[in-house]
């Protein structure tokens, strides 16, 4: 197995690895170190199926099963595995989806940027994407590196953001993007506490723990908060900090999610994009569930309980 950095910072290549088998002791290892060190991982030509992506990502890690138990209370499993979570816009017939069919507006939200499993009270440590049709133009993931957006603050933003926590809610977004969700989906996924600044244990790292998800921040009023996430996001994703994949069929990525965030850019919803991804579940937890907020409409700012937060201001 050899790796070959793609940018000054961060992401590389991965070459002489075989997808098709569960790696070896002395693979897993290697691939552990590269990930720790890069982040993100690209390897080429793999055309692996998705129960051959299954079984190379479940040696390092329990998988995740949270995703597909959302989704099927919402749409139909095509992949029919539970594990597997269908990243397309693909419908239930292998046809391209409709513009409005639930299946192409929740992939949608994968256009902002966030870390998979965020939200969780056990989040994500390991992604695994396979790319199995990919549209001419369009359709590219970007990375932007936690780790170095942290290194990048300055010492006074750093203190101040070291003894604040921030509530990430996966409903945040879908609201925003007018996404109803259905009564029985309600509550499945509260939002959970983290701190802003975070160490990843593998590299002894201190990352900026943001993302699109984080909706009110500890200490501050929810307008205020929002507004420094905002900032905080703007920064971390900067250009030169960021790393866009082009995919090719056959194309696999495997990123650390505790180390950067990703997203899905713009491509004409008219020609097929489908990759599959596998996740693995972290071994660490959030610092706790908050309570939902009485209201879900634009309006009410979603006060949630959050420690050391103001009571939210009302007009």
């Amino acid at each position: 197995m050899r790796v070959v950095p793609l940018g000054e910072r961060f992401a590389a290549e991965v070459l002489d690895l075989d997808l098709t088998r569960p790696p070896t002791a002395a693979e897993h290892d290697a691939v552990v170190d590269a990930v720790d060190r890069y982040a993100v991982l690209v390897l080429r030509d793999q055309r692996i199926s998705a129960e051959q992506q299954t079984a190379w990502l479940s040696g390092f890690g329990p998988l995740d099963s949270e995703v597909q138990r959302y989704f099927n209370r919402l749409a139909a499993n095509r992949l029919g595995s539970d594990v597997v979570t269908d990243i397309s816009n693909v419908d239930a017939r292998s046809d391209v989806a409709a513009r409005l069919d639930r299946q192409t507006i929740m992939n949608i939200g994968n256009a902002f940027w966030h870390s998979d499993g965020s939200h969780y009270h056990h989040p994500f440590r390991y992604s695994m994407l396979a790319a199995v049709a990919v549209p001419a133009l369009g359709g590219e993931t970007e990375f932007a590196d936690l780790r170095a957006a942290h290194d990048r603050l300055d010492a006074r933003t750093r203190g101040f953001l070291s003894a604040r926590t921030g509530a990430f809610w996966s409903a945040y977004n879908r609201i925003r993007l007018g996404i109803i969700d259905p009564p029985q989906t309600h509550g499945l996924y509260p939002p959970v506490e983290w701190p802003l600044i975070r160490r990843h244990p593998g590299s002894g790292r201190d990352v900026l723990w943001v993302g699109q998800p984080l909706c009110q921040v500890s200490g501050l009023s929810v307008p205020e908060g929002r507004a420094l996430a905002s900032d905080l996001l703007e920064q971390a994703t900067e250009r030169e900090n960021v790393h866009v994949h082009r995919w090719a069929a056959g194309d696999v990525v495997l990123w650390d999610n505790r180390s950067v965030l990703h997203r899905g850019r713009r491509f004409d919803l008219a020609h097929r994009r489908e990759l599959r991804r596998v996740g693995t579940k972290d071994d660490v937890a959030s610092l706790g569930v908050l309570d939902m907020p009485s209201r879900t409409d634009l309006n009410d700012g979603f006060p949630l309980r959050l420690r050391g937060a103001p009571e939210p201001l009302r007009t």
